[in-house]
């Protein structure tokens, strides 16, 4: 949107001197830079507070009073003339709610900032992406994780409650598939029985790539390397990650023992980090400053989610790269993209590994599906186009907001 001719403001949390760091790329763009730094305390601080407001701890993880206030002082300066408000995922609708309800359990958190201004004006989007109920409601049966399992189904009833209910409290909810779409009406419709319908403000906005930074290069491709790309402790890619390592690879390499695989992304868990300590074809980045170069190198992406919501960007940035992707049904549920012209997709372990095998061993064949898959997302998810119509999205809400102040008035 900055490019777009916007003045924005990214309001955010740091837990790392890294994440502080990566925020300098924003800085020289021009973007107002608000940001806190949240603790491992303060985090642990907040999960009692969830359990005890009805709130689930997806909703209150992210709670850090000093962001809350500076997010107050700014829009009460002179600086802060906002046309419209921006919230993202889950974790940050609570300060959304804070921002606009402050009638509702959040009035305490108000007061402990020391703030009782009245509710704001501003129009708020809150952009869910995903729903986490569906997510939680596929990690509770699939995960690998007993502990997660058991989290995440004490979890669900709370989740439910709290997404139905977000998505009649802001001026739009916007959400990256018509799957998590769908799932959010029927929460909505659920956990408020007075509504009769859900208010037209609930918008699919797909998930986009930035097509002049991910291209493919000209340069020779590795012919043996696999690639798995995400933020490795996130739950749902370690499954994946796990499945690749444990249950695929074996099957590869019973025919192509020299194949090789590369975890590409932070915080990699224990149990990867041992799988691949005891095995030279496997590979365990860690943080990449960039990760264009895995993908543009790689031979192909393999992306055998479990399960998962939304739009999976590792796809699509795998494809804007010209790299050919093998994938289950549901890394691709929410995309338009053909099977056996844009990527391979495969429904079981035996598939997976027979679709990997048969892309290694035909050159002519990957480059088509690379190509193809860099045609797909070209059409459909190139970001000018989307943030061409998230900005008629703000324009809309604003207007909107404007007409109803204007009524309102004596």
């Amino acid at each position: 949107m900055q490019k777009r001719g916007h003045q924005i403001t990214l309001a955010t949390l740091v837990e790392s001197k890294d994440e502080k760091a990566s925020l300098n790329q924003f800085i020289t763009q021009g973007v107002d830079i608000l940001a806190f730094p949240i603790t491992r305390g303060r985090i642990a601080s907040n999960l009692p507070r969830a359990l005890f407001s009805g709130i689930p701890i997806q909703g209150y993880y992210d709670w850090q009073p000093k962001l809350a206030k500076g997010i107050i002082n700014r829009l009460h300066s002179a600086s802060g003339k906002w046309d419209i408000i921006h919230i993202e995922h889950l974790r940050g609708a609570i300060y959304g709610l804070f921002l606009s309800h402050p009638q509702n359990k959040l009035d305490a958190l108000r007061r402990t900032i020391g703030d009782n201004k009245s509710s704001l004006s501003h129009p708020i989007i809150w952009d869910s992406v995903d729903c986490i109920s569906l997510l939680f409601e596929q990690a509770a049966r699939f995960s690998r994780s007993t502990i997660h399992r058991w989290v995440t189904r004490l979890e669900l009833p709370r989740t439910r409650r709290y997404e139905g209910g977000l998505v009649n409290l802001f001026d739009c909810t916007l959400v990256a598939s018509d799957l998590d779409k769908d799932r959010l009406a029927s929460l909505a419709v659920a956990y408020n029985p007075q509504a009769t319908a859900i208010k037209p403000n609930l918008i699919t906005l797909s998930n986009g790539v930035d097509l002049d930074y991910f291209t493919p290069i000209q340069n020779h491709r590795e012919t043996d390397l696999i690639i798995f790309s995400g933020k490795l402790s996130y739950h749902a890619n370690t499954a994946a990650a796990l499945l690749l390592i444990k249950d695929l690879m074996p099957i590869v390499w019973s025919r192509q023992p020299n194949v090789r695989v590369q975890l590409v992304g932070k915080d990699p868990p224990a149990t990867l980090r041992d799988l691949a300590s005891n095995d030279p074809r496997i590979e365990i980045t860690g943080t990449v400053p960039d990760i264009r170069p895995y993908l543009q190198n790689a031979t192909l992406s393999v992306a055998p989610i479990i399960y998962g919501a939304g739009i999976q960007n590792k796809v699509l940035e795998a494809m804007a790269c010209a790299t050919p992707v093998v994938a289950s049904p549901e890394a691709v549920t929410a995309l338009q993209a053909e099977q056996g012209k844009h990527l391979i997709i495969a429904e079981d372990i035996q598939g997976l590994a027979s679709s990997i095998l048969a892309l290694l061993g035909n050159p002519t064949y990957r480059l088509q599906i690379g190509l193809n898959g860099r045609k797909y997302v070209e059409q459909y998810h190139d970001w000018n186009v989307i943030a061409e119509k998230l900005e008629d999205i703000y324009i809309e809400a604003i207007q909107i907001n404007d007409y109803r102040r204007t009524r309102s008035k004596p």
